[in-house]
């Protein structure tokens, strides 16, 4: 499942012209060769929580924006998981990249415009955070941390005001993180019964 999920991100960067192009087709018809079950959707789920696990290193006062709880990875995996499950039917969503996905998904009237604007609000977020620790830290950055002295920097470059602009701004993640957790679960239990 996991190299299927690669393929939907693959793309041919090499090469003769003529040759791209069929290479694209085979890539594209093995991720999207078949419609996943519900074992393929728990599998999905199962990765997610691993990487959760081995990789956010979350814990009291500090949040992985890309791989903890509700983070960008919750996105991105709803959105591959729905993409193998309704691709093979709908060509369009054979999108690499997250936003086009979602777009497509909502479209196709696969996502409701609820979990849409939900989701793509939340990557936004997500993506404007994650992007502006690595200008301010000129490295690539996960991390939130309550007690980071630079958090209400961060905030206040991010349009946050007040003396409690880190305190907001931990907030609003919050709120955004659980809102996409709930998303990701609800989709996940919904298509594994789906598809038993």
């Amino acid at each position: 499942m996991w190299e299927r999920q690669a393929l939907i991100k693959a793309r041919v960067v090499a090469g003769d012209l003529p040759f791209r192009e069929p290479v694209a087709e085979v890539l594209e018809s093995i991720a999207y060769a078949e419609e996943i079950d519900a074992a393929g959707v728990a599998e999905i789920d199962r990765l997610r929580g691993r990487m959760e696990q081995e990789l956010a290193q979350e814990g009291r006062g500090r949040f992985n924006i890309k791989t903890g709880r509700g983070g960008i990875v919750d996105i991105e995996f709803l959105v591959q998981m729905l993409q193998l499950r309704y691709g093979r039917r709908f060509p369009v969503l054979r999108q690499r990249a997250t936003l086009p996905a979602l777009e497509a998904l909502h479209a196709c009237g696969v996502l409701p415009a609820d979990d849409f604007h939900l989701l793509l609000r939340g990557y936004r977020f997500l993506r404007t955070v994650e992007n502006r620790l690595r200008i301010e830290r000129d490295r690539p950055v996960e991390a939130l941390e309550s007690g980071d002295e630079q958090l209400t920097a961060l905030a206040r470059r991010l349009g946050y005001e007040g003396d409690d602009a880190a305190a907001r701004l931990l907030t609003d993640y919050q709120i955004q993180r659980e809102a996409i957790r709930a998303c990701y679960t609800r989709w996940f239990v919904q298509e594994r019964g789906n598809r038993q």
